[in-house]
C-alpha cells in the first residue's frame, strides 16, 4: 500500500449542542479556517466552549488530534500542519558562497530555516 498524506487539514470543534456533545465543523473564509466561529445546522455561529481538533489523514488512516481550547493556538496548529505537508516542496539549497542579493525569498527562508533547525530546540524548528 501507497504511503498517501492528503493535503488536507481541518479544523473542527467538540462543542456541547443542547445535551449532546458534538464535533462541528470550523468555519472557512476564503480556505482558511477562521476557529471564533463553527457551522451549526449550515449557519455559522460563534463559539467560546469546547476544544478544537485536527483531522487529516495519515497513511490511509484518519487521525484526530486535540489541539487546543483556544482559536489562536487551533489556527496556529493547523498552519503547522500544512506546513508540514507542503515541505516536501522546498527549494534545492542555495551555495554558501552565493551573494544573498541572488537568492530568492524561498531559498533565504530555506536557509533560514535549516540555521534555526541547527541552534534551535526542535519545539521552536516546528514553530518556524
Amino acid at each position: 500500500m501507497d504511503s498517501t498524506n492528503s493535503s488536507r487539514a481541518n479544523l473542527k470543534k467538540y462543542i456541547k449542542i443542547g445535551r449532546k456533545w458534538r464535533f462541528v465543523p470550523v468555519h472557512k473564509q476564503n480556505g482558511l479556517p477562521y476557529p471564533g466561529t463553527v457551522i451549526i445546522d449550515g449557519k455559522p455561529v460563534r463559539s467560546n466552549a469546547g476544544t478544537f481538533y485536527l483531522e487529516y489523514y495519515e497513511d490511509g488512516r484518519r487521525v484526530q488530534k486535540p489541539v487546543g481550547q483556544s482559536p489562536r493556538e487551533a489556527k496556529d496548529a493547523w498552519y503547522a500542519k500544512m506546513s508540514l505537508q507542503c515541505s516536501k516542496h522546498t527549494p534545492e539549497r542555495v551555495e554558501e558562497d552565493q551573494p544573498p542579493e541572488l537568492a530568492t525569498v524561498a531559498s533565504a527562508f530555506y536557509r533560514f530555516v535549516e540555521e534555526a533547525r541547527a541552534t534551535k530546540e526542535d519545539s521552536t524548528y516546528r514553530a518556524y
